[in-house]
């Protein structure tokens, strides 16, 4: 699981970007536009799928507290709604990066809630978009 952010100091100027080739051992990034300036940096995580717990309450927890998972897109939409593999007692905060063949599509996540996130793009997307999210509940 993949989550990046593209940052600049000092800027409201957003460049689009998405995430290529994902493996086990690397991925490539595709920017919207040519990045001229040397003042960018970006921020990566990467992380191993959330596995299914194991039947120790604390693991059960954990699992549910931070949840790590890739969702492949099944229609062809503007919304999708990415539903977590366990529900949360409370809203979680999400960080969603967008996997895809080589086309840029704009995107924001709204209507938050215990059970999934919707995620809603500039055109429609299809079965050949995933994506890659990390949520974690606050206590």
């Amino acid at each position: 699981i993949i989550t990046a952010n593209l940052f600049r100091e000092n800027s409201q100027a957003y460049v689009p970007f998405i995430l290529l080739n994902v493996n086990a051992y690397s991925f490539q990034i595709k920017f919207d536009s040519a990045i001229t300036e040397n003042d960018y940096s970006l921020h990566v995580s990467a992380f191993s799928p959330s596995t299914l717990p194991d039947s120790s309450e604390s693991s059960v927890s954990d699992a549910r507290t931070i949840q790590r998972f890739h969702t492949q897109l099944s229609t062809q939409s503007l919304t999708h709604t990415i539903n977590f593999p366990f529900a949360y007692s409370s809203t979680p905060s999400v960080h969603a990066s967008v996997e895809s063949p080589n086309n840029i599509v704009a995107h924001a996540i709204s209507s938050v809630n215990n059970n999934s996130y919707t995620i809603r793009f500039e055109s429609q997307v299809d079965q050949n978009y995933t994506i890659h999210t990390l949520s974690q509940e606050s206590n």
